[in-house]
Order: structure tokens, then sequence, then C-alpha cells
């Protein structure tokens, strides 16, 4: 996998640097997602993208590699528990927008990358952040569908011990989606564009996995 030779590069120029490294394992709840504005195809068809509003979660594992005594590059590694649809409503064929006569893609896992830039104004044991970067949501498993997004957040990271601690996070995401979602009848592919908008609040432990100096 890519992501694990890149983060396993970081950590190493990481364990060179007099600021060490962290890694933190988190698992949340997402409090609101939800797709765009419908994508009019023509006259007669729109394109619809759909979150679920229940049954939603996140988990993952984040890299830090702080650069400067307040400042850090993360990666981070994560998925959501969520239904994510595509459907084509027709007007002329049925009023049901999720006719069975028109395919659509469904993926209830969604994996995430993003490279995000952490910054605490006031470092020490008890310390809050704000953070915001770039990056990915595997949002088609049959990679119809790319969707390249950013993300900002604000939380707390608290030690406890001096290598062990605890961190919350609250995070919006807004994504934009370019794919291409299939008609049955007649087959052909349709073309798309939506915007789709996660907020997430998640707790995990955060480990010193090099030593400050």
């Amino acid at each position: 996998m890519p992501f694990r030779r890149i983060a396993i590069l970081l950590l190493l120029f990481a364990s060179q640097s007099i600021y060490g490294a962290t890694i933190d394992i988190f698992a949340g709840s997402l409090l609101k997602s939800r797709g765009g504005r419908a994508s009019a195809v023509d006259q007669n068809r729109e394109v619809h993208t759909l979150l679920t509003e229940k049954d939603q979660q996140s988990f993952g594992i984040r890299f830090g590699f702080p650069v400067s005594k307040y400042v850090a590059l993360e990666l981070t590694l994560k998925g959501f528990t969520n239904d994510y649809s595509i459907d084509v409503f027709d007007r002329r064929l049925s009023n049901d927008p999720y006719s069975s006569d028109l395919a659509t893609i469904s993926n209830t896992e969604i994996p995430a990358t993003f490279f995000d830039f952490r910054y605490e104004p006031f470092p020490a044991r008890v310390s809050p952040y704000l953070s915001a970067g770039v990056g990915y949501l595997g949002l088609d498993p049959d990679d119809n569908t790319s969707s390249w997004g950013f993300n900002v957040a604000s939380g707390l990271i608290a030690y406890p011990v001096r290598l062990v601690g605890f961190r919350v996070d609250f995070r919006f995401t807004v994504s934009s989606v370019d794919g291409l979602v299939a008609q049955s009848s007649p087959p052909r592919m349709l073309a798309y564009r939506d915007k789709i908008r996660i907020t997430e609040i998640s707790a995990g432990v955060i480990f010193n996995i090099v030593r400050r100096q």
C-alpha cells in the first residue's frame, strides 16, 4: 500500500527531528452528513447523491510529524461506515426517485486519506489546536467516482503522562464529487457533479512514539 510506505518514510524522517513524532488511534461519530443538490443530466433526468443519516461512524489512525514547536504535518488514514448512494431520477418513468429500472452506485464503507497541518498555539500537556488540509474520499468501489476535498478541525490534546495522551477532534469535511453513473435503459453512462459535507467528532489515544528532547 503506497500510503503505508509514505507513513514509514515520514516516521524515519521524524525520528531524526528534535520534535519527535506521534501516532493516534481514534473512533468517532458523524454528527451530520449529506449529499449536495441534484445534478441535472437533461430536462427529464437528475442525479441524486445521498448519505445516510443513521449508523454513521468513523475510525482510523493518524501519524503526526512535528516540523516546529507549534506546527505538525499529519497523515490520516480512516474510514466512514456510511451508506453513500448515487441514483438517477427520471420523471418520465416513475415518481419514485429510486426506480429499479435505473442502476445505482452504493458504498457502505468509505475510505479516506488526508494530509493536514496542525497548529498548536500554546504547546503544553493540555494543548488546544487548529487543523486544515486536503485529501481524497473513495466513494465508489468501482472507481467511477473521485472525490477530492478539504477539511478543517479544532480539538484538544492532553497528556496525563509524558508519552501517552488523549485527543478529542471536531472536524468538518467538504468534498467535490465528479463521476459517472450507469443508466440501464437505454444503457449509457451519465456524468454528474456534486458536493458532500461531513461533520464529525472523534476521540482517541495519542502516543509519542519518538521521545521529545
